[in-house]
């Protein structure tokens, strides 16, 4: 016989796609309502101002690794985010500013992805450049007299088309998935409030002396 859960969704199977509909309802209203980040990224690259000497090669890429490890934090240090604000942003805080910088490099790596984050695609561009260009300048100033590796800017960030956040089918998928348990979960738990109506699965054995009695009295015909 049928289990009592698999009974349970026969019964009220209807209370799923409800479930799911309000969910996927949710999740694109919280896509509606979610102000936009746009990414833009520039390029750095790191240079190491060294003899053509060959044997040289390999002492200056390593010069240029571990420079880059120091040059990372200082990407989102408060010198470079003072002077940006000064002149791009009045307007913002330097914790709020320094939170929105992403500095990242690959291992073996002389290149440096500078990334800005902000709710007007132009914007993130615009600060995005003006972060990598200001770090160019303080990197110069670090390392003189005897300047070992020279900071160039590359690639200037350009105006990202979409949004990195919020993501739509994202959220649609991450909404029929909550549905789909939450609903499942809800059509099992009505089933075992309310049973009313779904076949008892323990077996009824017959009541022969009722049986015999009512035969007795004339009720039951052989």
């Amino acid at each position: 016989m049928p289990s009592r859960n698999l009974m349970a969704i026969r019964r009220r199977w209807w209370l799923l796609p409800i479930v799911m509909f309000v969910s996927l309802f949710g999740g694109y209203m919280a896509y509606a309502v979610t102000a936009p980040t746009y990414k833009a990224t520039c390029l750095l690259f790191v240079t190491v101002n060294s003899q053509t000497d060959p044997t040289q090669t390999y002492a200056g890429a390593q010069l240029a690794e571990d420079r880059i490890a120091s040059y990372l934090p200082l990407i989102k240090g408060d010198w470079v985010a003072w002077d940006v604000i000064k002149r791009f942003a009045p307007n913002m805080s330097a914790a709020d500013f320094q939170s929105r910088i992403e500095a990242t490099a690959e291992p073996k790596s002389v290149l440096i992805n500078v990334s800005f984050s902000d709710s007007n695609s132009q914007r993130s561009a615009e600060l995005a450049t003006a972060v990598c260009e200001e770090f160019a300048h303080v990197a110069a100033e670090i390392e003189r007299p005897n300047s070992q590796t020279t900071v160039k800017l590359v690639q200037k960030a350009s105006a990202p088309a979409y949004p990195v956040s919020p993501n739509l089918q994202r959220n649609l998928a991450a909404a029929a998935l909550a549905g789909l348990l939450v609903g499942s979960g809800l059509v099992l738990l009505v089933g075992r409030i309310w049973p009313e109506g779904e076949p008892d699965l323990k077996t009824v054995e017959p009541d022969h002396d009722a049986s015999e009695r009512h035969r007795s009295r004339g009720w039951l015909v052989d």
